[in-house]
């Protein structure tokens, strides 16, 4: 028996989903067990009768090795720090030191062969799970949103966004599969992909509201400071499990107009991202909030107009989960909310400037230059534009991006593709496409020399 041990945390209705249609598909071959540290995941487990572990918050001595605690702690400090002022390193070390003793009884009691969790640093809890699962060389595999939202899902032996496995250009485009997608774990979830038209399963549906409601009603009373109330979209842990995004009425007309003036010969979209995800928090050393990647990109974009007879205006794009908008006075530079990325691509956009957003992945399909400020895994030559690691040489950047372009159009669609069928899982057929079966290994574009563009 393949014994597995689930943190659902981020996205229980998928994770629970999977492996227990795994479960149902091969009883005889997988044992799913599921652990929480939240009373509310602990209702949902009890209500569909699914074996789990609560691990209810505390402190303990010493578990976890320096450097592993360091990277347990790093996000909720970096939180506290923005959210309360302080980084309180003791108290979560004490926190994590406590969750990693419990873990670490629990995955060599109970003699589990891998771990799936989600995302893999969306809180103090699940991090250290990560930590806890690589120092007892127990296999993993973490989810994410998929980078084709909604039709894809991203499953990684090793992390996400630019924790992940592409190391290299070389290694995405090779033939070889990763160590993990080899696994029969690995393949036998893919295999119940892509999902029926009525799942992922709503599991709070199934749950009495009561019990919920109790179950929320009592972690509210709980310190925050104990839950580690925040989250990547700036409220606390539990609302962004049970409650929607914020919507952010839309501005009007502003494209349209934008379009009309003959003032500007080129368009730059700059999408806003989360200003305490971990994309900006751990990811982006330089800029490390939405107010300074404003500044740093209009000021760019005013220095290439005075250089340049031809003038370029910046669209700032809000995203939908941070509802602070940083102030845009800058001459040609507006913010904009009321278009998704891919129909301003599709419409009209001379160069994407982001940190490490997947607005980046969907330029480099539309075969748009890209300027990468932070860390992202897809920053390579060719593929993108360039990467700029300092944001004083932005305006060389962007005059480089708009005059010379810098990319592959064939190096930047098989890059594309090979994401889709190599590293990328359907999670739901598209109207055109049948369900795979894991993973389409593409060949070896490096084998070719396609023009330049």
């Amino acid at each position: 028996m393949h014994r597995v041990l689930v943190c659902p945390y981020g996205d229980v209705n998928l994770l629970v989903t999977l492996c227990e249609k795994l479960r149902a598909a091969e009883p005889a071959r997988y044992d799913f067990h599921y652990v929480c540290h939240t009373r509310y995941e602990r209702e949902i487990y009890r209500a569909l009768d699914l074996p789990h572990t609560y691990i209810a918050p505390g402190s303990a001595g010493t578990w976890l090795p320096e450097a592993a605690l360091q990277t347990s702690i790093e996000l909720s400090t970096l939180l506290a720090q923005r959210h309360f002022g302080e980084r309180y390193p003791e108290r979560f070390s004490r926190a994590a030191n406590h969750y990693a003793k419990h873990l670490a009884c629990l995955i060599e009691q109970g003699g589990y062969d891998d771990v799936l969790l989600f995302n893999g640093r969306h809180n103090l809890f699940v991090t250290v799970l990560d930590q806890v699962a690589e120092l007892l060389d127990c296999r993993k595999l973490v989810f994410e949103q998929g980078l084709f939202r909604p039709d894809y899902l991203t499953i990684d032996g090793r992390g996400v966004n630019f924790r992940n496995s592409i190391d290299s250009l070389e290694g995405l485009l090779s033939p070889t599969p990763w160590a993990y997608q080899t696994r029969a774990l690995y393949q036998d979830l893919t295999r119940m992909m892509p999902l029926e038209g009525d799942e992922p399963w709503d599991c709070k549906r199934r749950v009495g509201l009561f019990g919920l409601s109790l179950a929320y009603a009592g972690m509210k009373l709980e310190p925050k400071w104990r839950l580690f109330l925040r989250s990547a979209e700036n409220r606390d842990l539990l609302e962004a499990a049970c409650l929607p995004p914020r919507k952010i009425a839309p501005t009007t007309n502003i494209l349209e107009n934008i379009y009309a003036d003959e003032r500007y010969d080129y368009v730059i979209l700059c999408p806003l991202q989360v200003e305490t995800d971990t994309q900006i928090l751990l990811h982006s050393p330089r800029i490390r909030d939405m107010q300074s990647l404003v500044d740093t990109v209009s000021a760019a974009v005013t220095a290439f107009n005075r250089r340049s007879p031809r003038k370029a205006c910046v669209l700032f794009k809000i995203h939908p989960c941070e509802p602070r908008v940083p102030s845009v006075t800058h001459p040609g530079a507006y913010v904009i909310n009321e278009s998704k990325v891919p129909e301003i691509l599709h419409r009209r956009c001379d160069l994407v400037i982001t940190l490490n957003s997947t607005a980046g992945i969907e330029a480099i399909e539309a075969h748009t230059p890209v300027i990468t400020l932070g860390d992202a895994f897809y920053s390579f030559p060719g593929v993108i534009s360039s990467h700029c690691p300092q944001p004083h040489a932005l305006v060389d950047h962007v005059e480089h991006a708009l005059l010379e372009r810098g990319i592959d159009l064939t190096l930047q669609q098989r890059f594309i593709e090979a994401l889709k069928q190599k590293y990328q899982v359907r999670i739901r057929a598209g109207r055109e496409t049948a369900p795979q079966a894991p993973p389409v290994i593409m060949p070896n574009v490096l084998e070719s020399s396609p023009a330049s563009v």
